[in-house]
Parts: structure tokens; C-alpha cells; sequence
């Protein structure tokens, strides 16, 4: 292992994976008519580029994790921000770090001699020890250990005045005051940068993994603003504010001619995004849908207003009650306040049922208890129920002018955790629409679900590379997100471990690299931690309120 790694030069990165989480091609090359955007330009005309395709449901919380390993959501358990932990638990927890770490491609760098900085990665919390440093991004606190070295979030804040993790774009200051959102993200953006080139400048590493979340709040909450056929456009609001917006863009472009001088003279550049993005109206209420057509039986009493109550008390007072949460871990009392769709559901008399997950895709899960009361053979009974949701749903988009895609688990996922998918996933007018598990509302309302949500993703992400493996100036096929990590391994020179899901980008580069060594003698990468691990139920409440704080969650 190299030595004294600190010591070496600021251009000393081998290769550096820039992340604009929710960044597609649309959005970039209407910002980059204007000069602005000179080093996007720049790298568009020199380098690769294509559309990365994110997986189903195209959603941050499972789709950076596959971009990290190089494994599909049935190889790790992460479908959504929250998962289950067994079939018949429907206690869902949040993606952690504890899932990625050894698998994550940085890991495994690590271990072969490289110093590696991970900075602003999503759902990478708690933030670990490895060669180098690490920042974690979306899905984190600062009440968790969201870096390494711990030192290191005092310097971060000292630069930064402070460190902002994330905006939570949901908070009700914003709501008609979207002026104020892009103060804070500018500020934000201008401190995350300047803890990035502190980072680079003072702890010098080979491998940079950098996300940066501020394009993706852009798009959900300003996407009606470019787009004139959105029924929320607003013409004033867009000549007042995409000025502003592109100087976000402009600095984000500016970090990316900053970042190219960090490289060594055979360093590889590559930029990518986790999804696209789109327009976002209408909802579609995914258990009005199943109780209407008779899948899902309503419980009697007062459930619905117990949750609410519970989701104001404990979304108010968890990051002030932290130490009383952390002696309740585990405890039936810690369970009582959180809020749950389930109290609102008669689970005797239901086949199925959604759950709190991700608005982007519907997620529909099939209720094995039903059959086992009722000595149904199980197997068949999903099956059976699998075919009648995918039928209606289908049936019910043509009746009422709705493009209902109905996706099966089976033909998404495979490995370990593959069962613990939902039973049914589906998108509403290409993820136009969001998906709410809510009761009391019609099953479909043509109306934005949240005030501040006018886009929301869509399967095709970006991808950019640069650097001197690299065929210039070529336009290539689409890739998937699970060809990331190989691609990196193979830029590096590395062997691509065996057994992951994903290929190295041959088209991306030139005739003499698209020789693949393929390492066979270590441990295969499906053998994951997975969701069994222990969670601490602190970091699950801290982050539901966050990803509700974002707009993510009813």
C-alpha cells in the first residue's frame, strides 16, 4: 500500500465519479446553450455520453446502492428507502451503510491499496472507517455519525458555516416561497463545495466518489418552471427565477472544470446521474384502488386519526428526543408512536395492501396471512393474486385513461432477497403520477400531491466519461446503472470481481481497453450482510422524518 498518501500533490486522483443525483440530458443541454456551461460542453464534445438507465422503481434509496456495488436490489433488499426485514414483517426499515460497506466497489478499492473519499453519498449512514474519508449525504443527520474520521464534522462545518446534508425542500417556509428554497440551496451548494475542494486540497485520495443532491431538489421543485406544458407553469415566476437557477447549474459546471485539475495526467473522469426526471401531477391512491375493487377490507374505529396524531407528535419532537428514543429501541412503547397504515386495515380480511413507501411507484404487497387462516396453498394464492392486481390495475388505466405499467418482482429482481420485493409494482403515466397509500380520497385526483413537487424521476439518468481509455466524442447505446461499478474497477486497471450484475462499458472506450480481466479467485460479491443486520430504530425515525421533510413521503 502506498504510504504518506496526504503528502502527495491535489492532482493525484486516478479517477473521480461525479454523481448529480436526479440530473438528465433535457434539463443540462437546455442550461448548456448558454456559455455557462463550458466544461459540461466541453466533455460532451471530447468525451462518451449516453442516458443510464436507473432501475424500478427509479428511486434514490435503492438506485445509489446498485450504482455502489454493482448488484441489483434483490442481491442487497433495497427496493425503496424502506424494506422489509422478513415476509410476514411489514415493519419497514430505512437502506444503511451496514448493507453497502464491504460491497460497495470503494471497499474493495480500500483493500487493494487505494486511498479512497466518498463525499455526500446517499444513504450511506453510519458513515464507516475506511483508507481515506467519508460524508455521508441524503438519508442522514447530523445526531447520527454521518463522517469519518469524527473530527472530520467539525473542520466540514468550520469551512462550510456549517455543513448543510440536505435541504428538506417540504418545510412549510418554502411552500410559497420558492425564492427562499434557492437562497438556502445556493448556500448550501457553495458549502458543500467548499468542504469538497478543503477535503481534496488537505486529505488527497486516489478515488473521489462525490454526489450532489442540489440538482435534484431543482428538479422536483422547480421543474413546471422550464417546462411550459405543465399545469403549474408560471410564466413571471420562470423569468424571475431561471436566472437564478442557472447560476446553480453555472457553479455546479464550474466544481466540474475544478474537479478535471484534481486528476492525474491518466485519470478518468466519469458523471452520472441515479435517474432522470419529468413532470409530476395527479395521484393515484393505491389502497382506495384496492379496497374499492376488493382486496382490502377497512378497519373500524379510529385509526386514521391516531396516526395522524402520532405522525405530528413524533415527526415534532424526535431529534430533540434522541436520547429518550435511543433507551426505547426495540421496546412495544418506541412502536405505539409510530404511525402505520396498518392500524387503518382489517389484515383478517385483506389480500392486499400497500404501505409507506417511495410516491414515485405504486408498491402493492400481498397478505400471506390471508391464506394461511383460510389454508390456501401459499405459492398458488400469490400468484393468483399477483395475476388479478396486474389484470385490474391494467383494466382500470384503460377505462379511465390512465397508463397503468404493471411490473412483477420476478422479472425486476433476483438473488437472496428477491422475495422480500413487493408482490406488485407499477408506475402511473410513466411515473407522471404519484402513488399514495393514504385512505379517504378518490383512487385517482388530477392535482399535484405535494405544493412544491412539479417533477419527479423518470428511468433515464445521464452518463459522461472522459479521460484517456476513452473513445472521444462517442455517442453510445444506453447503459444501466449497474454498469458503473464494473466499469470502474476495469478503468482502474482492476480485475471486475465475479458474479455482478453489471458489464463494463466496452462502447464507452477505445478498441485497445475492451480487454476484460475478471477476478475469480475472491469471495463472490452476492454474499451480502442483508436485511437481517440490527437496526438502530433512532436512525429510522430520523430518517422517516427526513424523507418526509423532502417531499418523498405523504
Amino acid at each position: 500500500m502506498v504510504k504518506d498518501l496526504d503528502k502527495r500533490p491535489g492532482n493525484s486522483c486516478q479517477l473521480i465519479l461525479l454523481g448529480l443525483d436526479g440530473a438528465c440530458w433535457p434539463v443540462i443541454k437546455r442550461f448548456s446553450r448558454k456559455a455557462e456551461l463550458a466544461h459540461m460542453n466541453r466533455l460532451l464534445a471530447k468525451g462518451a455520453h449516453t442516458n443510464l438507465l436507473s432501475i424500478i422503481p427509479p428511486v434514490t434509496g435503492p438506485a445509489w446502492p446498485a450504482v455502489a456495488t454493482g448488484l441489483n436490489p434483490g442481491r442487497l433488499g433495497t427496493f425503496d428507502f424502506y424494506n422489509r426485514r422478513s415476509l410476514d414483517d411489514y415493519t419497514l426499515f430505512p437502506v444503511r451503510s451496514q448493507q453497502l460497506r464491504g460491497r460497495a466497489f470503494w471497499d474493495r478499492l480500500a483493500n487493494q491499496g487505494y486511498r479512497v473519499g466518498i463525499f455526500g453519498y446517499p444513504m450511506l449512514v453510519p458513515a464507516y472507517e475506511i483508507d481515506g474519508w467519508m460524508v455521508a449525504g441524503l438519508g442522514a443527520s447530523k445526531l447520527q455519525q454521518w463522517v469519518w474520521p469524527a473530527n472530520l464534522a467539525n473542520e466540514l462545518d468550520s469551512i462550510a458555516q456549517p455543513y448543510t446534508i440536505s435541504i428538506s425542500y417540504g418545510h412549510p417556509k418554502y411552500e410559497n416561497n420558492r425564492e427562499q428554497l434557492l437562497e438556502d440551496l445556493s448556500r448550501q451548494l457553495e458549502g458543500q463545495l467548499a468542504a469538497l475542494a478543503y477535503l481534496l486540497r488537505e486529505h488527497p485520495v486516489d478515488v473521489l466518489v462525490a454526489v450532489l443532491g442540489v440538482t435534484d431538489v431543482l428538479s422536483h421543485t422547480m421543474w413546471h418552471l422550464w417546462d411550459p406544458g405543465h399545469p403549474q407553469h408560471d410564466a413571471r415566476q420562470a423569468a424571475r427565477l431561471l436566472p437564478r437557477i442557472l447560476a446553480l447549474w453555472t457553479r455546479i459546471d464550474r466544481a466540474i472544470g475544478r474537479l478535471s485539475q484534481s486528476l492525474a495526467s491518466n485519470g478518468h473522469l466519469l458523471i452520472i446521474s441515479d435517474h432522470g426526471f419529468g413532470p409530476s401531477f395527479g395521484v393515484f391512491n393505491a389502497n382506495v384502488w384496492l379496497e374499492c375493487y376488493g382486496f382490502l377490507k377497512r378497519q373500524a374505529g379510529s385509526g386514521r386519526w391516531g396516526n395522524r396524531l402520532r405522525s405530528r407528535a413524533v415527526a415534532g419532537l424526535s431529534p430533540y428526543l434522541a436520547p429518550l428514543f435511543k433507551k426505547l429501541q426495540g421496546t412495544s412503547f418506541h412502536a405505539a408512536l409510530r404511525e402505520s397504515i396498518l392500524r387503518e386495515i382489517d389484515l383478517e380480511q385483506t389480500r392486499a395492501f400497500a404501505l409507506e413507501t417511495i410516491d414515485l411507484c405504486g408498491m402493492i404487497f400481498v397478505n400471506r396471512a390471508y391464506a394461511r387462516a383460510r389454508n390456501i396453498e401459499e405459492k398458488g394464492f400469490i400468484a393468483q393474486t399477483q395475476a388479478e392486481l396486474q389484470e385490474g390495475l391494467s383494466t382500470y388505466g384503460r377505462e379511465n385513461g390512465l397508463a397503468i405499467e404493471v411490473f412483477l418482482p420476478q422479472d425486476l429482481y433476483h438473488g437472496r432477497y428477491a422475495e422480500l420485493a413487493p408482490e406488485i409494482l407499477f408506475s402511473v403515466n410513466d411515473f407522471r403520477a404519484s402513488v399514495s397509500y393514504r385512505f379517504g380520497r378518490a383512487i385517482y385526483e388530477d392535482r399535484p400531491h405535494l405544493p412544491m413537487k412539479t417533477g419527479t424521476h423518470r428511468r433515464e439518468g445521464i452518463f459522461l466519461a472522459s479521460g484517456p481509455k476513452v473513445q472521444p466524442t462517442a455517442k453510445i447505446a444506453p447503459l444501466d446503472l449497474l454498469d458503473i461499478a464494473p466499469t470502474i474497477y476495469h478503468l482502474l486497471g482492476e480485475p471486475v470481481p465475479a458474479g455482478l450484475d453489471g458489464r463494463v462499458a466496452l462502447e464507452a472506450l477505445l478498441p485497445e481497453f475492451r480487454q476484460v480481466e475478471v477476478e475469480q479467485s475472491r469471495q463472490p460479491a452476492h454474499e451480502m450482510l442483508g436485511p437481517e443486520a440490527g437496526i438502530d430504530l433512532l436512525e429510522e425515525e430520523l430518517m422517516r422524518q427526513r424523507l418526509q421533510d423532502l417531499g418523498y413521503l405523504d
